[in-house]
């Protein structure tokens, strides 16, 4: 992890970055004999993109002719591996279920950038670069959701909290994200 000035990013920490988006994968589940068939463990191989954007101006308070203005855009892409413990509330036809686990993203690509343009009075400049130097290639997650299943389908509610993409010790980047998943089982 590496210290940073945090004057140096404020076009990421006073901007709001949300996503909304489309994640796909699949999911094992086996069920534990022993307990009558309540406990099962569920692993999921996902992959997921954040893309998201905003926009911040920093202005002097001495002049108008003084200001930075910063577009961020994150475009990144993330494979990720669950496991997660599942017990189920009831054994009906509808059976209610409730999960909590582990997540492990993995950045497999990134198209992020930043425009900052400069004025200070007569001079000004403009640069395009990646909005962070590095970033974390791994984030780990805590998982817990809720769900029903009905013979073959099944519809689950998930939130994720992870530790995002900053490896910046002076940058916190903390992700949570609420995931509706729909499944059906072979």
């Amino acid at each position: 992890m590496s210290k940073i000035n945090q004057h140096e990013f404020e076009g990421l920490t006073n901007a709001d970055f949300n996503s909304v988006g489309i994640t796909t994968g699949i999911s094992l589940l086996a069920t534990l004999p022993r307990a009558r068939g309540k406990w099962a463990i569920q692993g999921d191989l996902v992959y997921r993109n954040f893309t998201a954007e905003d926009s911040y101006t920093s202005k002097s308070s001495n002049s108008s002719q003084n200001y930075t203005s910063t577009d961020t855009e994150f475009k990144l892409g993330y494979l990720g591996i669950n496991a997660s413990l599942r017990y189920k509330l009831a054994d009906t036809k509808l059976s209610p279920y409730i999960t909590a686990g582990v997540a492990n993203n993995l950045m497999v690509s990134d198209n992020s950038s930043q425009h900052v343009y400069r004025k200070f009075y007569a001079s000004e400049s403009t640069k395009t670069q990646k909005p962070l130097s590095e970033f974390r290639k791994h984030e780990q997650a805590l998982l817990l959701g809720a769900g029903v299943a009905l013979s073959k389908f099944n519809a689950e509610i998930k939130m994720e909290r992870g530790n995002g993409l900053s490896p910046f010790t002076g940058l916190k980047s903390a992700r949570n994200s609420v995931t509706l998943l729909f499944g059906y089982t072979f």
